[in-house]
């Protein structure tokens, strides 16, 4: 059910001895900014917390610099079952993936904070979101302020890495003067942005430049240049060294690109699925093409799993993009 204070989630809180605190799965800088702000937070109640990621291989190394983010522990390798079980930047359960799933199922007092459009107000006992929040880090700022606990640099860090990612570096839609607002508070409590820009946007890998440019080779124009796709492919990764994380900014790549309006990344996986990423710079609404695919996310920003052929999904996700730029 929601609750609608961020006062009623106190009693819970400080009932709970043993927290674990969990975002979604393929983690962004919101989710990773949003859980070890919290994680910290909930330590100086004195209680025991975990930060968990949903799976093994999403450590993102640009975001190794936050503070503890050594901490954070891959949830199939938590076997216990805590007091209580935070989600963060997480609209439903099939968010989590399968190792996350597993803990938040066998933990049957749970909260959540979320900032998505399509919020699933069952996923916890208390759910708290607010969709004109720009990013998540916001909400547990508030939440932080709620509990009555000064708001420290190593919070400040994280939260601000949550709202400079999920606005674009503050170029997004969803960049207003309350996204602003918030960034300054940061920046007041500790929060150093050319540190975090250094670590998030200037220190890509050559291997992440070489798999830009193979994306860029592969950009496919329609709707007189209003619709733009690319797509990267195992392959490629193997080819310029490059790991899975390399792929995961290059959405924006597309998105750059002068009178694109709706673009779309899409990265062939091995196990068959194909993941994309969809962008808008005006105000078609991806979010909705991306549901249409059991995906989800923002108005402007969203994204989805697809099941099947690189051809396959070009096919199915092509004629719903070139509706929303006709």
């Amino acid at each position: 059910m929601e609750t609608r204070s961020l006062d009623s989630m106190a009693a819970p809180i400080r009932a709970a001895h043993s927290i674990a605190v969990c975002g979604h799965v393929h983690p962004d800088g919101d989710s990773l900014g949003s859980i070890l702000a919290l994680t910290h937070a909930l330590k100086r109640l004195g209680k025991q917390v975990t930060p968990l990621l949903p799976a093994v291989d999403c450590k993102l190394r640009e975001y190794a610099f936050m503070p503890g983010f050594c901490d954070l522990v891959p949830a199939a390798e938590y076997q216990e079952t805590p007091d209580l079980f935070f989600s963060v930047d997480v609209p439903n359960s099939k968010r989590f993936g399968a190792d996350a799933l597993a803990v938040y199922e066998r933990c049957q007092n749970r909260l959540a904070l979320d900032h998505h459009s399509d919020t699933d107000m069952e996923i916890a006992a208390l759910t708290y979101s607010d969709p004109a929040c720009a990013a998540c880090g916001m909400i547990v700022w508030d939440l932080i302020e709620a509990l009555g606990l000064p708001q420290e640099p190593e919070e400040a860090m994280c939260c601000y890495v949550a709202v400079v990612t999920d606005t674009g570096r503050f170029q997004y839609q969803n960049t207003d003067a309350r996204a602003l607002g918030y960034a300054t508070d940061f920046v007041l409590s500790g929060a150093i942005p050319s540190l975090i820009a250094n670590n998030i946007y200037l220190s890509r890998s050559m291997a992440r430049v070489q798999l830009e440019a193979i994306c860029t080779q592969r950009l496919s124009f329609e709707c007189d240049g209003k619709l733009v796709y690319s797509w990267i492919c195992p392959q490629d990764y193997e080819a310029v060294g490059a790991c899975p994380e390399d792929g995961e900014e290059l959405a924006d790549c597309v998105r750059s690109l002068a009178g694109a309006n709706v673009c779309m990344l899409l990265r062939v996986q091995d196990n068959g699925i194909v993941r994309g990423s969809l962008r808008a710079k005006d105000d078609s609404d991806v979010a909705s093409v991306a549901h249409d695919f059991n995906g989800g996310g923002h108005k402007a920003a969203a994204g989805f799993n697809f099941e099947g052929s690189l051809q396959e999904c070009l096919d199915a996700v092509l004629p719903r993009l070139r509706e929303l730029v006709r």
